[in-house]
This record gives structure tokens, C-alpha cells and sequence, in this order.
């Protein structure tokens, strides 16, 4: 629609689709990098270099790297509940059981769709250690759970004996 450089104005539905491209592009980057990397080693600076998007693209969708990781964490909820970390069904069954469920769910993330391992990879890595924030991290860190299955394991004599954060990690 160009004559003699004349360009017509976008119309909202393609400003809107340019909008949610860019935001994509960078859930997108962060996602991998967060699944990769955990979310302390990744800093914003990555997260757009990986985009080659400007900064500033970043704080117009949001506000800290926090946000970003929720609203992964959401859409993940949202569309991979097959793909959930088996928390509760490893809690109840306990000790080696819980593990063996536990491994057995890292075993299955391996081989699923690189979108959905990158969002199951989010949940069981230890991706957090930083107690200080800018708003609270939504998910749990499964690291905990970990350490009381090994625990509960060492108990029943079905686990190695040793320290359960250095087994875990």
C-alpha cells in the first residue's frame, strides 16, 4: 500500500500482532535461557542479547526478571499440566518411591517437545538460590523436596548415608 512513499498507517490488529510478536520473542528467549542456565545465572542483559531486541523492548512488556519468569511459570501451568512436577505423588509415596517417581519424571522431560522440556526443565532445576527479589517467584523449587525424599530414604535404609545437599545436588 506504498505509492510514491506514502505508507498507510497499521491498523490495531497488526499493531497488536507485532506487539505480541515481540513479546513472544522474548518469553521465548527466556524460556530456554531460564531452562538452561537457571533463573540466577540469567540476567536481562542475556535475555535481549538473545533476542537482539533493544532493552528497552524488555521494561515496555515487563517490569524485572521476576515478572518474566512468572508469566512463564503461568503460561506453563496453563499449558503443559501434563508436564507438572510430580511433587505431591513423590511426597506421599516417600523415601526411594518418591525419588524413583522423581526420576522417572526427569526421564520423560528429556524427551518431550523442546517447548514443553524447557518449561518442565523450569520446575526441576534448582533455579532459584537468591532470597532477595523484587517480587516473589511463583513455582516451588523442588530442591526441598528432594532433600526430604533422600532423608526419608536414609531412614529406611533404602538411600546411602551422607549429607542430604550434597546428594541432592
Amino acid at each position: 500500500n506504498s505509492e510514491e512513499g506514502f505508507t498507510m498507517p497499521r491498523t490495531p490488529e497488526q499493531n497488536k500482532a507485532i506487539r505480541d510478536a515481540a513479546k513472544g520473542k522474548i518469553l521465548d528467549s527466556a524460556l530456554r535461557l531460564f531452562s538452561i542456565n537457571g533463573f540466577d545465572e540469567v540476567t536481562i542483559d542475556d535475555i535481549m542479547m538473545d533476542t537482539g531486541c533493544a532493552h528497552g523492548l524488555f521494561y515496555h512488556y515487563f517490569h524485572c526478571k521476576e515478572d518474566i519468569f512468572n508469566e512463564l511459570v503461568k503460561i506453563k501451568e496453563q499449558k503443559y499440566t501434563s508436564y507438572l512436577l510430580p511433587r505431591k505423588e513423590a511426597m506421599e509415596a516417600g523415601g526411594i518411591k518418591g525419588l524413583e517417581i522423581l526420576a522417572n519424571y526427569c526421564e520423560e522431560i528429556i524427551s518431550a517437545p523442546d517447548e514443553a522440556a524447557y518449561f518442565a526443565r523450569i520446575s526441576t532445576i534448582r533455579h532459584y538460590t537468591v532470597t532477595t527479589y523484587n517480587e516473589a517467584l511463583l513455582g516451588e523449587d523442588p530442591y526441598p523436596y528432594l532433600i526430604k525424599l533422600i532423608e526419608q530414604g536414609q531412614k529406611d535404609g533404602t538411600v546411602r548415608a551422607g549429607d542430604p545437599c550434597e546428594i541432592a545436588n
